[in-house]
């Protein structure tokens, strides 16, 4: 600003000394015109960094919800899949043999593995929540358990194996 100024100045010295009145004039305009400029520019460049901390801020939301959402899910399909598996009287069919039981197994272990790593990605971006909004994240738009790993929170890891115990063969 202080720049732009001097150059004005600077040509409203150099017109006077030429005999152009109408140019100091136009120097004097113009100045205040850079001033009102920079004042808006500024004002402008405070609500875009706003914008920007909201626009984080959204972003983290849903990706916290977008996780929830999927934990969700993968606790339903085991559930689901728990129940259809867990009658003991699929074992005494002929369809079921072996292979079919190593195909349970594996599923196990691949939703296992999804599983655990939703979970502590989800824990993860909580606690960066936490720590960059300065607050805890809102618990009543998340789903029950994961309210339950933030009311829990000094005890997330040990509440993530405890999760993970509960995915094993049930026959």
């Amino acid at each position: 600003q202080s720049e732009s100024s001097d150059v004005f100045v600077q040509i409203k010295d150099v017109a006077s000394k030429q005999g152009e009145d109408w140019v100091p004039k136009t120097a004097s305009l113009a100045s205040k015109n850079v001033a009102i400029l920079n004042s808006r520019l500024n004002k402008l460049d405070a609500v875009h960094k706003e914008v920007e901390k909201l626009r984080t801020r959204q972003d983290a939301k849903s990706n916290v919800l977008s996780l929830d959402s999927e934990v969700r899910i993968l606790n339903a399909q085991l559930a689901e899949f728990e129940n259809t598996k867990c009658k003991k009287s699929r074992l005494l069919t002929r369809q079921t043999g072996s292979a079919h039981l190593l195909k349970e197994e594996r599923y196990r272990k691949q939703m296992k593995a999804k599983f655990t790593r939703k979970l502590e990605q989800l824990a993860n971006l909580l606690k960066a929540w936490d720590q960059d909004q300065g607050k805890k994240f809102d618990s009543d738009l998340l789903s029950e358990d994961v309210r339950m790993l933030l009311e829990n929170s000094d005890q997330m890891g040990e509440w993530i194996e405890q999760r993970k115990e509960f995915m094993h063969l049930r026959t």
